[in-house]
């Protein structure tokens, strides 16, 4: 009788996990026929083989979304925005869509493939690659390094060891202490130095770079050239819209002229890019919230000056008709629209809640009629006319929200010099605690030489009726009513009402 020998419990442990490391690694290595899984090494970084680096890309499309916050557009135009911090991802300065096709060459198996002369200011969990050659590319990795190179982190990254730092015609070798100064050990004791002209290092410290880099883990079931896109969304390029308009002789039509002005501040140049902005109230998500406005909508397929116009969701998409070459640091301009012999009326409007002086305002409406009828972007008006001379004068601005065809556009352009309004409160009768009656009396004087309607505009609170008035009054809205008043030549008119209204 042969006695089976025992064996430890911890050598029965140690076989199976033997076992089972050795079934694992088995299992993997099986193909799995169209469901086939990519098999990574633990050290596969190490073993990835690297791809040329993508310093530039082929072909570029650049989408470009108006800020909607007016407080973040005016420090934004005014310069302060700085383009010296990589991953400053902040849609209050702007949002771009970028898409660019790069041609790469991607060895088989797992590849490690960059990309350079990216935005600086790029969303990181935005970035999308997809393969245009329809080959076999999964990707198992993806990296942005924005730990960009400059004098001070030079210094931090060589703490600890040797540099050479002149100053003036003294050199000073040794080993850098601190950044701070710097301190020096040299073979003769520590020096601390209080400037420096120039610092000598060996080699660039591992982990700086020269720009922006997006990077990928690949896995290529084939080797070759093919296209690729990378897609981002970024800020630092934001636009807005401008406007000129020139005014005739006797203020019944103007000339209106649309510029797109562009401003590229997110850190590199997109060269020969197709550009299309982007017009309408785009929601997106900040650290605090700001409102958002309803889109415009409109017909499709409009082209105005080299710029097609069409409807896209609840927005107006704007596409430039050829390349364009959008530089670092510019500001780029381009004719957006064009209009002429637009009909337009000029009124005056005293508002004596708003303003104590008759203010001065041209309307006209966006339709095809009237020599317009395309969605205008929010934007600044400026208005001018020509003198006796016919030289061009400035007039005023005003600016526009989104405005869609076929809506009425009013640009307030100032006050007028030589009519004069007054409101006087000639009585004021309670009725408890909830009813008032006030009369009023307002007197528009006019020193020009030609006469002159002018809208007196009044406003009301709660249940009201007007009791007694010496003109009819029209009713514009449930809270404000209004008097279109002759006034003759260097001559006056008085205009007396009464409104009892009703608050609780």
């Amino acid at each position: 009788m042969v006695k089976k020998k025992a064996f430890p419990l911890k050598a029965v442990l140690a076989a199976t996990g033997i076992v089972a490391v050795i079934l694992i690694v088995a299992l993997a290595a099986i193909p799995q026929g169209n469901n086939a899984q990519i098999n990574i090494k633990w050290n596969s970084l190490a073993d990835a083989q690297k791809a040329p680096d993508s310093e530039s890309p082929k072909a570029v499309e650049i989408t470009v979304y108006q800020a909607a916050d007016t407080y973040s557009q005016v420090y934004w135009n005014n310069g302060y925005h700085s383009t010296n911090q990589a991953l400053n991802y902040n849609p209050s300065d702007g949002i771009a869509l970028v898409k660019e096709t790069r041609n790469v060459n991607i060895p088989a198996g797992l590849a490690s493939l960059a990309i350079k002369g990216t935005s600086a200011f790029l969303d990181p969990t935005s970035v999308h690659l997809s393969d245009l050659s329809g080959k076999s590319l999964s990707i198992l990795e993806q990296n942005y390094d924005y730990d960009l190179v400059d004098g001070y982190k030079l210094l931090d990254k060589y703490i600890d060891k040797q540099v050479t730092v002149k100053s003036g015609n003294d050199t000073t070798t040794g080993i850098l202490l601190s950044a701070s100064g710097p301190v020096i050990k040299t073979a003769s004791g520590v020096t601390v130095l209080s400037g420096y002209d120039k610092v000598d290092f060996p080699s660039l410290p591992e982990g700086l770079i020269t720009t922006p880099t997006i990077s990928w883990l690949l896995d290529s079931q084939s080797a070759g050239s093919r296209d690729v896109e990378v897609s981002y969304l970024t800020s630092g390029l934001n636009w807005n819209a401008n406007y000129v308009a020139i005014d005739n002789a006797d203020d019944t039509k103007i000339s209106l002229q649309g510029w797109v002005s562009l401003r590229n501040d997110a850190g590199t140049t997109f060269k020969d890019a197709k550009l299309k902005l982007v017009a309408g109230d785009v929601n997106v998500v900040r650290q605090t919230p700001y409102p958002t406005y309803e889109g415009m909508d409109s017909a499709s397929g409009i082209k105005v000056a080299g710029v097609t116009e069409q409807s896209f969701f609840e927005y107006h998409l704007y596409t430039l008709e050829r390349p364009t070459t959008i530089a670092s640091g510019q500001v780029k301009q381009v004719e957006m629209t064009s209009a002429s012999d637009v009909a337009t009326k000029k009124e005056y409007v005293f508002d004596a809640s708003s303003s104590s002086k008759v203010a001065v305002t041209l309307s006209f409406n966006n339709t095809e009629k009237a020599g317009l009828g395309i969605a205008l972007p929010k934007g600044k008006v400026r208005v001018y006319k020509a003198d006796s001379t016919g030289s061009l004068q400035f007039l005023g601005e005003d600016s526009i929200d989104h405005t869609p065809k076929d809506e009425a556009v009013t640009l307030s352009i100032g006050n007028a010099f030589d009519i004069v309004g007054e409101k006087t409160t000639t009585a004021t009768e309670y009725s408890g605690s909830c009813a008032n009656r006030y009369s009023y009396n307002i007197t528009l004087r006019n020193h020009k030489s030609e006469a002159v309607t002018v809208k007196v505009i009044e406003h009301a609170y709660g249940e009201w009726d007007v009791t007694s008035e010496t003109a009819t009054h029209t009713k514009d809205s449930a809270y404000q009513l209004s008097w279109n008043v002759p006034v003759a030549a260097d001559g006056s008119a008085t205009v007396l009402y009464t409104i009892r209204s009703v608050t609780c």
